[in-house]
């Protein structure tokens, strides 16, 4: 994008295009978790029964990359 588009977008939408799309995302996914019907649909459980998430122990020598 070059500085005069981004100028114009910055402009038009008062935020940087970066920040546009995350507002947009995180807009979406509250739109979703709102409607326990889209959660049940897509994981196969709604937000109210999804279990705890586990946590696991590392073996001594495996953190990392």
């Amino acid at each position: 994008m070059s500085s005069y588009h981004f100028a114009l977008f910055n402009g038009s939408t008062g935020v940087p295009p970066h920040r546009f799309v995350l507002r947009q995302r995180i807009a979406s996914a509250r739109r979703v978790l709102a409607t326990p019907e889209l959660v049940r649909d897509g994981l196969g459980v709604t937000p109210e029964t999804w279990p705890a998430p586990a946590v696991q122990e590392v073996p001594a020598g495996r953190e990392g990359g």
